[in-house]
């Protein structure tokens, strides 16, 4: 998440989520309820130091050593009832999630209820603040996010 920072990396989700609030209910007539996010963002401290010895032998010791932590930021976001204010159209995140929400409203109504519908993407974050979202069999990466997003039909 190099050169983006916590708060431009939540308006850029905030915006994906009010074109998926507004597309999935004109289009699939499906409510967001909330969304659970989890933002990892991982530390990394690196020291080095050494000592070079010269008395007819050269003896060169040195060592580096490198610690990382890990940190995960957790929130759970509930849309308010106003009008939501419209992000970017052309929106990778946007467009995944929806590709899966519409899911929820293409089963077959006459055999089983869908009284929610629950949406799970994980996604990078360029240097520049864009997201990417993962796709594959093996979407847990090193810097990845999540995001949980609860749908309701009608």
């Amino acid at each position: 998440m190099s050169g983006v920072t916590f708060n431009q990396l939540i308006k850029t989700i905030e915006d994906a989520l009010a074109v998926v609030a507004r597309k999935g209910k004109d289009k699939f007539d499906i409510t967001l309820m909330k969304v659970e996010l989890e933002l990892s963002v991982s530390a990394t401290d690196k020291f080095s130091g050494g000592v070079k010895l010269d008395w007819g032998v050269s003896i060169d010791v040195g060592g580096k050593m490198e610690s990382t932590n890990a940190h995960v930021l957790s929130l759970t976001l509930i849309p308010v009832n106003k009008t939501i204010k419209l992000g970017t159209e052309k929106d990778e995140l946007a467009d995944a999630i929806l590709e899966l929400a519409k899911a929820i409203t293409e089963t077959d109504q006459t055999k089983f209820v869908v009284r929610e519908g629950v949406v799970d993407v994980s996604f990078l974050v360029n240097s520049e603040g864009s997201l990417k979202v993962l796709v594959g069999s093996k979407t847990e990466k090193e810097g990845s996010h999540r995001m949980k997003l609860t749908f309701q039909p009608g």
